[in-house]
């Protein structure tokens, strides 16, 4: 015998509702975790998005930096050439470091300028206002240049302190010696040392080096003096060549 549509409905719906309760819960359950999940996800893509943006600035930063270098070099170079004395006034072109060399016994560099950009050999090489070597063989786009402190870079000096003369020459190891000073000079450790313009090849008042050590033996008729050279090899990338006002680039 067949219920009442009534009571049917009724049953249903009796017999249903712990189920209709449970899947009631279990969606109330489930709605916060999809909800906590997708505030994960969130965080997730924000803290990837934010590391990107630090990666992206610190480029910038390290851009900024090399930029700032770069122009404070620049502008510090153009300011100390200008303090050059009258006769060291000439053409000054930058240059770049392509190779160099501190063996023992030699200090030399190579340089992306050459007879192209109108370098001729002997011509001052500079760095941080002070002399650093001369150019020795020139090709189309570059040039060798031997150092302050190689045996085969001499130049006159003078001691600024005492104005006393001598010649200057390279004894290996990035070490060089004033010859011809006579025991009565004048000289102390920690006087500077410029080139005196007697050579013929460097124009006067270039820094040289500093005295590091004085020896005087007894009865010697010429003192012993070592000079260290005004620049380190570490820090030199660049130098200026410092060409005569006559001097044009070859075609």
């Amino acid at each position: 015998m067949l219920l009442p549509s009534g009571w049917t409905g009724r049953a249903r719906l009796a017999a249903t509702f712990p189920i209709q309760v449970l899947q009631g819960a279990w969606l109330g359950a489930l709605a916060p975790a999809e909800g906590f999940a997708d505030r994960i996800g969130r965080l997730w893509r924000s803290a990837g998005e934010a590391r990107e943006l630090q990666i992206q600035n610190a480029r910038l930063r390290a851009q900024l930096v090399q930029e700032s270098e770069r122009r404070r070099g620049l502008e510090l170079r153009l300011s100390q050439l200008a303090q050059l004395p009258a006769e060291a006034q000439g053409r000054p072109i930058e240059a770049r470091i392509l190779k160099y060399d501190s063996s023992a016994l030699r200090r030399t560099m190579v340089l992306n300028q050459g007879g192209r950009a109108g370098v001729t050999p002997n011509a001052p090489v500079l760095w941080n206002q002070a002399l650093i070597g001369r150019v020795d063989s020139v090709g189309p786009w570059s040039c060798s240049v031997v150092l302050v402190g190689d045996r085969e870079c001499s130049m006159g000096v003078r001691c600024a302190h005492s104005r006393v003369q001598g010649v200057l020459k390279g004894v290996g190891g990035g070490q060089a010696q004033v010859d011809d000073l006579g025991a009565q000079a004048d000289i102390r450790v920690g006087d500077m040392f410029v080139t005196s313009g007697m050579d013929g090849v460097f124009p006067p008042g270039l820094l040289v080096g500093e005295c590091a050590e004085v020896s005087r033996e007894s009865g010697a008729i010429f003192q012993w003096v070592v000079v260290k050279p005004a620049f380190d090899p570490a820090l030199l990338e660049d130098a200026v060549i410092l060409l005569p006002e006559t001097a044009a680039p070859n075609g």
